[in-house]
């Protein structure tokens, strides 16, 4: 039995007493759930996870008769996606290709990045600036280890091209491997 204290109920899942407004609304004697809201919405998720597995070929029938259907309301939508896309490339297409490429090493990482200042020193030693604020080690373990002529274009192909090194699955942060050493000790990039 659940037991009511206070303004408080336990929960039957997790066995934790929790205020009242930690528990939905339920047409029960005490007019609350018996799970609180996290348990209610994990096994919320659980049970709508089971369903697509057991019903999957169902949901994928009605999903096709629903296009079948209504192909004005689908084609709005894949047109808003495709012209969302299309203005970003377009957006990327313009920036301007002048500035400096850079890897910065922090301890075991390294970041590559772009600055658009015409100035090299000018536009990475800002940079540094910026990214020194958030490191969670003393800055004197920051060094600048190579600067190259080349905008964000340049980024993009060294991103790519270290992409297995890359700490995250996106931004401009990377493990500082062996290829990123001898990216940089290599004379004819």
């Amino acid at each position: 039995m659940v037991l009511k204290l206070n303004n408080t109920k336990i929960c039957i899942k997790c066995g934790i007493e929790k205020d009242l407004s930690n528990f939905y609304k339920a047409k029960t004697r005490d007019k609350l759930t018996k799970k609180c809201k996290p348990c209610y919405i994990e096994d919320d998720k659980e049970r709508n996870k089971q369903y697509y597995i057991d019903n999957r070929e169902k949901i994928l029938k009605r999903k096709r008769e629903y296009d079948k259907t209504n192909p004005n309301r689908i084609g709005k939508c894949r047109n808003k996606e495709k012209d969302r896309i299309r203005k970003a490339r377009v957006r990327k297409e313009k920036r301007p290709e002048t500035g400096w490429t850079y890897i910065i090493r922090a301890e075991k990482y390294v970041k590559i990045g772009h600055t658009k200042n015409e100035e090299p020193s000018l536009g990475v030693n800002s940079r540094l600036s910026n990214i020194k604020v958030g490191l969670p080690f003393p800055d004197e373990e920051i060094e600048i280890l190579f600067v190259e002529n080349g905008g964000h274009k340049r980024e993009f192909e060294l991103h790519e091209l270290f992409a297995k090194d890359r700490v995250r699955k996106t931004g401009e942060w990377f493990y500082f491997s062996e290829d990123i050493k001898q990216y940089i000790n290599n004379p004819n990039r």
